[in-house]
């Protein structure tokens, strides 16, 4: 993935979708492994 230079805007929208996929994750009994 290309490196740029993200807003505030940006990043807490990448954030929060983040935040919203491992939620859901966890409720489903899977956690993800980060490397």
């Amino acid at each position: 993935m290309e490196k740029k230079y993200l807003t505030a805007l940006e990043v807490a929208q990448h954030l929060q979708i983040h935040v919203d996929t491992v939620y859901a994750l966890v409720q489903k009994g899977r956690v993800p492994i980060f490397p």
